[in-house]
């Protein structure tokens, strides 16, 4: 049983009568247009429309079926309907949904409303790309070319337009879902799938003029996804206008590229240092004429568009180095047929914007644009690091304004810029020298005509420095330079790291005019440079050599390979100056140096040598003072080459050689005129003390050519005598021979103590000059040559090695020698001398005390000596013979020798020798000489 509640809230049940009409009338509608459509012959319909459609369009038309279609209102739907133009390209639906106006359709006329497309297809084959710009400069050749072909072709454009005003279908609306273009390139079988959809409205205003919206419109290829709408007005009149807006969502440049690579249509890789971009945003608003796409240079002109764009991750790849844009955002504009521009991002750690615009309806469009950047990271530029100088540290700041044409085939000639920029900490290195530091450098200039001005300034090497000039760089040939930089206080040892300087600033200026010659060619190139400069403290070291140069300072020029130079330096106690020049001369692959320059020495002290001369007779200490004249050929090994040329005086004061090996009170070099083949001078020396010998004088002409050093008319002045000295000496074998004769000595001025009395010698030496500190042994080695000495009435105050010969012929005469001395009447011989060994035959001694002949050679290599010596002492039968001469006569055997005679054998070391008696020899060659006397005194 049903509650009391529950009826009251149940709703009045409605009328039959009422029920039953709302149910038919729909009913009744639908058996009227059953009724309707099987009135409408569908086949006659479908030929019609093929018919009309082919009569036209000029397409042939296919279709598998039609049908009533109700999905977009009352219609009809064409199955599987294949087109195909005349030019091949093939169109093929899937389903095609017609909505008509009924009214007319009952009356056998076909009006569309609208057309609906379910999953079109299409192939259509690109026509070859037009040739847009031209490229390069326009020439008499070229002047009367054909008119430029643009999107599309006149004909085909003005053919369509006519065909769809003159065609009475009439379609309002045009539907596209899911379809699909496939591109093909010309030529080729390369293919690029588009999908499309959108829906195209056609509006009818008053007046006749047709419009064409479009709404929805998405176009895909790949990953890479375009929507928008756009509108054609008035699209069949000859003012039609298209005007469009597209926008894309994210891509990236792996998704891009085979698109540009199809639609350059090449089979290969495209060509650009772009590695990679992420496209985040990207919008296209263009507005143009109709009939704008006809001719490339009228849509410059017509094209009003605008582009936004945002991007990140961009990679660019040059030489082997990559480089990144963090970000990178922009938007371009053409109107009127100027393309202006302007991008800001992120790149080589540093924030930067860039503007400027580009007329594209010019014969030789220009360019012009202007780039900002700040804090730039200078080691993140994309300079290679392999060629010339690059930076590794420092920031750049500034801007840069530029305007060129792109078209011609050489747009620098027509090149306009301006810049400006600071840096800081800015590093420069290059892998063939040290490295460069600016703590501040700023900079401006410009170029136009070919013709760079520029200004430069900055704080390095703990000074600053300005530089101003200008460049003109003509289409062909070398630059032409005219350039002046002014320095103050640089401290050379930041400007030269890699050279031993420890201390040092440099100022000055530095001007350079003329052609810039590759680097190789500087000095014999026509380019002129003149400098003057000034250093102050300067500390450094040669080797083992410590220069301190409290000043210097000068002034030089090059004029095509003429280096004059003025130079003014204290060091070492004294002054120096040079004034001169040097040439240079490029001969293949070489520089041949010559020099003629005057060099003045004001008391430079010697004390250095040493420190760079490692023979023990350098000198130690003194002054030079000095005018010399040099001419001749410069080699840059460290060598005096053979032929070069000097004249003047050098004068030397006070010189110690070594330690304390001698001293030379003055000594004079006077430099005579000579030849780049012959240089020569008179040598003087004063006062000369080697050891504990003395000398007086030396003097002697010095001449050198290019194999040989001479000294002629040589001669020495001991505190007695006179020696005549003649020498020459090969210096590239070292090679030497010396001829000398000696004449009214004092032997004890060169032996002293072990020999005393007149001294006369004569002979010559060759040899071959020894490393230093070789001794002896290494002077002796190849020692050759002969010598003969005399001593006349002197003495032995020392008797030396022959103490032990005398004690075995007679000590008591020993005891009594070595108390007085060994005097002799004459000692002396001849020597000859082979390879450090010497051989004399007849080194004799004659006294009152004794007579001593010696034959045999000394070894002065090995020091060994082997020889043998007679000797006969005199002292013990002076008295007797004297009183008895027949007796002498008898005991001498009539001959030299006599009874007393005795014989020795020395060996052993030179140095040291052993005397050893051979009295069998001395016994057994006598008797007969002193019978046959005996024999004689009968007669």
């Amino acid at each position: 049983m049903t509650s009391t509640a529950t009826k009251k809230n149940t709703p009045p049940t409605p009328p039959k009568s009422a029920l039953k009409r709302w149910i038919w009338l729909p009913v009744a509608l639908i058996l009227i247009l059953g009724g309707v459509l099987a009135q409408i012959d569908l086949e006659s319909i479908k030929e019609q429309l093929v018919q009309r459609v082919a009569k036209e369009t000029g397409l042939e038309i296919e279709m598998a079926g039609m049908g009533f279609s109700f999905s977009h209102g009352i219609g009809f739907q064409c199955k599987k309907v294949k087109v195909s133009t005349p030019d091949g390209n093939h169109f093929s639906v899937e389903r095609l949904h017609i909505l008509t106006e009924w009214a007319p359709l009952l009356q056998g006329e076909l009006k569309i409303k609208s057309i609906a497309l379910e999953h079109p297809e299409a192939r259509l084959t690109l026509p070859a790309i037009p040739s847009g710009l031209p490229v390069g400069p326009v020439t008499a050749q070229n002047e009367k070319t054909p008119p430029q072909t643009g999107l599309i072709d006149s004909a085909t454009l003005e053919s369509a337009t006519k065909k769809i005003k003159n065609t009475p279908l009439s379609i309002e609306e045009f539907i596209v879902s899911d379809g699909k273009i496939t591109l093909i390139q010309s030529g080729s079988e390369k293919q690029l799938p588009v999908n499309i959809e959108g829906l195209f409205v056609l509006k009818q205003h008053a007046g006749g003029q047709q419009d064409v919206l479009a709404s929805d419109l998405k176009v895909q290829t790949g990953e890479i996804i375009f929507a928008g709408d756009g509108v054609v007005e008035n699209f069949s009149a000859d003012d039609a206008q298209i005007a469009f807006n597209l926008k894309s969502q994210t891509f990236s440049w792996a998704q891009i590229k085979p698109v540009l690579q199809f639609l350059q249509g090449s089979e290969n890789e495209i060509e650009t240092p772009l590695a990679n971009i992420d496209i985040e945003k990207f919008s296209l608003q263009a507005k143009l004429p109709l009939t704008a796409l006809t001719q490339v240079k009228r849509l410059q002109k017509e094209l009003n568009a605008q582009v936004e764009f945002t991007s990140a991750n961009a990679l660019i790849k040059m030489d082997d180095q990559s480089y990144r844009v963090e970000t990178l955002q922009g938007e371009g504009s053409l109107e009127q047929g100027i393309l202006a521009h302007q991008f800001s991002g992120t790149a080589f750690g540093s924030a930067f914007n860039l503007k400027g615009q580009l007329p594209l309806n010019q014969k030789n469009p220009l360019l012009k644009t202007q780039i900002n950047f700040e804090g730039l990271q200078a080691a993140q530029l994309p300079i290679p690091t392999n060629k010339g100088w690059h930076p590794s540290e420092g920031t750049l700041s500034g801007d840069l304004t530029f305007a060129i044409t792109i078209i011609e085939e050489k747009p620098f000639a027509k090149l306009k810029a301006a810049y400006n920029f600071q840096a800081k900490n800015l590093k420069l290195q290059n892998k063939n020298s040290p490295p460069l530091f600016f703590d501040q450098l700023d900079g401006n200039g410009d170029i136009a005509n070919r013709h760079l001005n520029y200004k430069i300034k900055g704080q390095s090497f703990n000074g600053n420095f300005h530089s101003e000039g200008a460049v003109n760089l003509p289409a062909s040939g070398q630059p032409m330079l005219n350039n002046r930089v002014e320095f103050a206080d640089l401290d050379l040892s930041q400007l030269a790291p890699s050279t031993p300087v420890k201390t040092g600033t440099l100022s000055g200026t530095l001007q350079l005019k003329g052609p810039l010659p590759e680097a190789e060619n500087i000095l014999t190139g026509n380019l002129k440079v003149d400098t003057t400069f000034k250093v102050a403290d300067l500390k450094m070291s040669q080797g083992q050599l410590p220069l301190d140069i409290p000043q210097l300072s000068g002034s030089a020029s090059l004029r095509q390979g003429k280096l004059k130079h003025d130079l003014n330096a204290t060091l070492f106690g004294g002054k120096l100056s040079t004034q001169g020049q040097f040439n240079f001369q490029k001969q293949k692959d070489q520089t041949r140096v010559t020099v003629a320059s005057k060099i003045k020495l004001d008391k430079i002290n010697l004390n250095w040598v040493p420190q760079v001369q490692t023979s023990e007779w350098a000198p130690s200490s003194g002054t030079l003072t000095g005018d010399l004249q040099i001419n001749g050929p410069v080699s840059f090994d460290g060598t005096i080459s053979p032929a070069l040329n000097l004249k003047g005086q050098l004068n030397g004061e006070q010189l110690v050689l070594g330690k304390d090996k001698g001293q030379i009170g003055s000594a004079k070099f006077d430099f005579k005129e000579g030849s780049l083949k012959l240089t020569q001078a008179q040598v003087e020396l004063t006062q000369i003390k080697l050891g504990d010998k003395t000398f007086k004088k030396a003097r002697g002409w010095l001449q050198r050519t290019p194999t040989n050093i001479d000294l002629k008319g040589g001669q020495l002045w001991p505190v007695n005598g006179l020696i005549n000295l003649v020498a020459d000496l090969k210096p590239e074998s070292g090679n030497y021979r010396l001829k000398f004769k000696g004449e009214k000595l004092q032997v004890e001025e060169f032996l002293q103590p072990h020999l005393k009395g007149p001294l006369k010698f004569s002979g010559f030496l060759t040899g071959t000059l020894p490393p230093p500190n070789s001794g002896l042994p290494g002077i002796a080695k190849d020692l050759s040559g002969n010598i003969k000495i005399a001593l006349n009435e002197g003495s032995l105050p020392e008797l030396g090695v022959l103490e032990n010969l005398l004690t075995v012929l007679n000590p008591t005469s020993v005891l009594e020698t070595s108390k007085k001395g060994l005097s002799y009447d004459y000692l002396g011989g001849d020597f000859k001398i082979l390879k450090g060994v010497v051989h004399s035959d007849n080194l004799e001694m004659k006294g009152p005390q004794i007579m001593l002949t010696a034959k045999g050679d000394a070894n002065l290599v090995d020091d060994t000596v082997l020889a043998q010596v007679k000797a006969m002492p005199l002292q013990m039968l002076d008295k007797t013979l004297k009183a008895i001469p027949l007796l002498g006569q008898i005991l001498t055997g009539g001959k030299k020798g006599g009874i007393i005679e005795t014989y020795f054998k020395v060996d052993g070391k030179l140095s040291k020798p052993e005397f050893t008696l051979q009295p069998h020899k001395s016994l057994t060659e006598k008797p007969g000489n002193i019978l046959n006397e005996l024999l004689k005194l009968g007669q």
